[in-house]
């Protein structure tokens, strides 16, 4: 499962590859400064509700051709990047625990190493295919004139001394009631701040299996009492659970620094809402 899983992830990002640098190709359309201004407000329009995005009502062929190339599709680039690369964690996650819960069986140990292999082999093409996309996108445009039409600007870390986005505590679930005594229910951005949550309360459960694992392997060398076999599986056992260890502390790390990425260039486009709000890039 973990395995079609990953394929499928694969050929999404190869998907998202090609179909950014294909596009990539189209031409930006120019506006005539010979023609007449039309007034924008005479002009039939298409209402579009304010939660989804769209370009204005004034704007002309080029910014709408720029708006669905510089921030609709690195938008959706970004929400694909941040969802393949929560399945990889959460297969490495599932393989930390089959090795912590194997206790030295060597059928559900293998398995657990064929899943962790394909879980990193997934997760490092998931961050490579935000690299290929800009490789894709600076080859077909290579001069500097054409570098606002890039559909994937340069990505860069966020300088922030106080994120707290695995712990967004600062948000009140539920909101203080009204003149009218309705209470709102509760909120949150998604990709900011509930998935972050559900994956470090995982990570807190992960982390006291591990606890009770180095437990149980204390007390089998403690009652072993030299036994070769028990000698053993105790030994197994907290070896494994030192690697699950590792890889909860990976995956915390992977986390958060995807959580604290921002992935693309305009500060002012609502794309930047999809992982969390950052300060003013440093100039």
């Amino acid at each position: 499962m973990i395995k079609k899983c990953l394929i499928f992830m694969l050929g999404l990002m190869l998907g998202l590859s090609l179909f950014g640098g294909l596009l990539s190709f189209v031409p930006p359309v120019q506006a005539d400064d010979e023609k007449e201004v039309v007034n924008p407000v005479v002009q039939p329009t298409i209402p579009v509700p304010d939660f989804l995005p769209a370009p204005d009502v004034g704007t002309t062929g080029g910014e709408t051709q720029n708006y669905i190339l510089n921030e609709t599709i690195p938008r959706a680039i970004n929400i694909g990047i941040g969802i393949l690369s929560i399945t990889a964690f959460i297969g490495i996650l599932i393989s930390a625990i089959q090795m912590l819960t194997a206790y030295g069986n060597d059928e559900k140990l293998n398995r657990a190493k064929t899943n962790l292999r394909y879980s990193l082999i997934g997760l490092v093409l998931v961050m490579l295919s935000y690299a290929i996309v800009s490789i894709v996108v600076s080859i077909a445009l290579p001069n500097e004139e054409d570098a606002e039409s890039w559909l994937i600007p340069s990505a860069y870390a966020v300088d922030d001394e106080d994120v707290e986005i695995l712990l967004p505590n600062q948000q009140k679930l539920i909101e203080e009631q009204d003149d009218q005594g309705r209470v709102s229910l509760p909120g949150g951005d998604f990709l900011g701040e509930v998935v972050p949550a559900i994956i470090t309360n995982l990570m807190y459960v992960v982390a006291f299996l591990i606890f009770i694992a180095f437990m149980y392997g204390g007390v089998l060398l403690v009652i072993g009492r030299g036994q070769e076999e028990s000698l053993t599986k105790a030994k197994n056992i907290m070896i494994y659970a030192a690697i699950a260890l590792a890889l909860v502390s990976l995956g915390f790390a992977l986390v958060y620094g995807i959580t604290t990425l921002n992935l693309t260039e305009d500060e002012e486009s609502p794309s930047d809402d999809v992982f969390v709000d950052t300060e003013e890039r440093n100039e």
